[in-house]
């Protein structure tokens, strides 16, 4: 290229028209491969053109130069604007990755709303299928969803979108939606409601973090029908204890004036079926006496009749009304008084009675012959607590869970033979809460069992 540059230099100075047209290609050549070479090579070649002919011009004073000013100018604008082609050239091609950039940030944006938008449109189309009523609030008490399925439980006559945006307070307008609202003012966690459309519902009432912002689910399951069924299942056994009931006390009847009058004529072996028939006629007044117990606490028929109760002379009576029961196992029964001075309970006296009466007689059946039971009563602050000790087999962990419930039987029972239908505990546990206690039951399989129940103190 320096070659070139000093043929160019010469030939303008000895030859003027083939100074120019060796310019002229020069530049053309240089215009063509500065797009492929190093540009800078261009730019100092130009310059050298431009500065040779200035030197001819003004300091040699070579005047018979006729190439215009003009050309030199063309040299270096053009130049310039090759340098300025190959610099934009460089800035498109990074635009053009640029751009291709965003439309792939583009596109995965595009990929990301649609699979909101689905996410979306799944979590609405599962609200508005539930086969149980949801209302949410915002942290404003506003509502910001409800389903069709709210709306008909709850037999409002307006279509969803009309509550939706609706304050807390706003909703007080709808009737039928004020129970709701008096649970959320109470800032119960859970409950069951009667409305007034005699439908009855339990309510869940959850508040739940989503992005930086609480929400209130409102879960509506309508246990109407589960209602009915039970009362119909409860109304159904107190009509069949009721029922038993006559027919029971007759044989009972029958039994008694046979055991008096024939008893003694008869051999040993009739008189122990007779004995035989008279327990089981016994079980099965017991059972019904159960039922019927179980059906006025279902009902809320059951009656007390409070008063002040010394506990130990209770607790003295029931040893003695049970020892010969104790006794006809070669068990002991004693009663541990862990306080002298155990403070007097406003409960109902019968009752008391047949809750211990229930935990002793269990704990008789449940323990081998020779065992211990042990009552026990003491003071724990502001209440009393009754103990039912023995050393039989113990309770399994996985039944204790259950043991409250109706008709429930420990695994045990088939291997000490024991009858029942699974309701004493039931009993047990209604009576005690139906008087302001609580009740529980501490078991160490092989070891024996301890239940347990409390009583407020006067």
């Amino acid at each position: 290229m320096a070659m070139i540059t000093l043929w160019t230099f010469i030939s303008i100075l000895f030859n003027p028209a083939l100074g120019r047209l060796i310019f002229g290609g020069y530049v053309l050549i240089l215009i063509f491969t500065s797009l492929f070479r190093d540009v800078m090579g261009v730019i100092a070649s130009g310059l050298a053109i431009v500065m040779a002919y200035l030197f001819m011009n003004n300091i040699l004073g070579i005047s018979s130069v006729n190439l215009p000013v003009d050309l030199s100018l063309i040299a270096v604008t053009t130049t310039v604007l090759v340098f300025a082609t190959h610099v934009l050239q460089k800035q498109n091609l990074s635009l053009i990755e640029t751009q291709d950039q965003l439309e792939r940030a583009l596109n995965d944006l595009e990929a990301k709303m649609i699979a909101l938008q689905n996410e979306e449109t799944k979590t609405q189309s599962i609200v508005a299928n539930l086969s149980d009523g949801l209302i949410v609030l915002d942290k404003d008490f506003r509502v910001i969803t409800v389903n069709s399925q709210a709306i008909k439980q709850l037999q409002l006559e307006v279509e969803p979108e009309n509550i939706i945006g609706k304050t807390k307070n706003e909703l007080l307008t709808y009737p039928e939606l004020n129970p709701l609202i008096k649970l959320m003012d109470t800032n119960t966690i859970k409950s069951e409601i009667l409305f007034e459309n005699g439908n009855s519902f339990e309510i869940s009432i959850t508040a739940v973090k989503l992005n930086q912002d609480i929400m209130t689910l409102i879960h509506l399951h309508d246990v109407t029908e589960r209602n009915q069924l039970a009362e119909m299942k409860v109304d159904f056994a107190s009509i069949a204890a009721h029922e038993l009931r006559t027919p029971i006390t007759s044989i009972k009847g029958y039994l008694s004036m046979l055991s008096d009058n024939i008893k003694p004529s008869l051999n040993s072996e009739n008189q122990f079926l007779l004995e035989r028939v008279n327990q089981s006629s016994q079980r099965l007044d017991d059972t019904v006496e159960s039922l019927l117990a179980v059906t006025r606490i279902e009902k809320g028929q059951s009656i007390l009749t409070r008063e002040p109760i010394n506990v130990d002379v209770v607790l003295t009576e029931i040893v003695s009304e049970q020892k010969s029961y104790a006794q006809s196992k070669n068990q002991s029964l004693i009663y541990n008084c862990l306080s002298t001075d155990l403070p007097q309970i406003m409960a109902d006296k019968f009752k008391i009675k047949e809750i211990v009466n229930n935990l002793v007689t269990n704990a008789i059946k449940y323990t081998q012959k020779e065992g211990i039971i042990e009552i026990s009563a003491t003071k724990n602050k502001s209440e009393l607590q009754i103990h039912v000790k023995d050393n039989g087999p113990g309770i399994p962990d996985r039944i204790k869970k259950f043991m409250f419930k109706k008709f429930v039987r420990g695994e045990n029972t088939l291997k000490t033979e024991t009858q029942g239908v699974g309701l004493g505990l039931f009993l047990v546990k209604s009576l005690v809460e139906m008087q302001g206690g609580r009740v529980w039951c501490d078991s160490i399989e092989g070891k024996g069992t301890t239940f347990s129940f409390s009583l407020p103190i006067i």
